[in-house]
């Protein structure tokens, strides 16, 4: 098991295992992509319109901002994902 603190761990998942071919698979559910996609990223914000465009191309479908904002919904979910306020940004 690996020792760190969280960032040291997103930064292994960034550096190493975001690389790996079944890092993101089409087969995999949305919210589990999205999720994978933030740790790949560093756990920094990604706007919906670009996990839409992520999540299109890897599922070969279009999906749109709104499904994404629906799917992360307005609370913290399964994975701990929220929307970011403004006084954040």
């Amino acid at each position: 098991m690996a020792k760190g603190t969280p960032d040291r761990l997103i930064g292994t998942i960034q550096k190493c295992c975001a690389h790996e071919p079944d890092f993101l698979s089409p087969r995999m559910p949305a919210l589990e992509a999205i999720f994978r996609m933030l740790l790949a990223n560093g756990n920094q914000p990604i706007p919906a319109e670009e996990l839409a465009q992520q999540l299109s191309e890897l599922r070969s479908q279009h999906l749109y901002p709104e499904t994404v904002e629906q799917l992360l919904g307005p609370e913290p979910r399964f994975y701990g994902v929220r929307h970011q306020d403004e006084e954040e940004a």
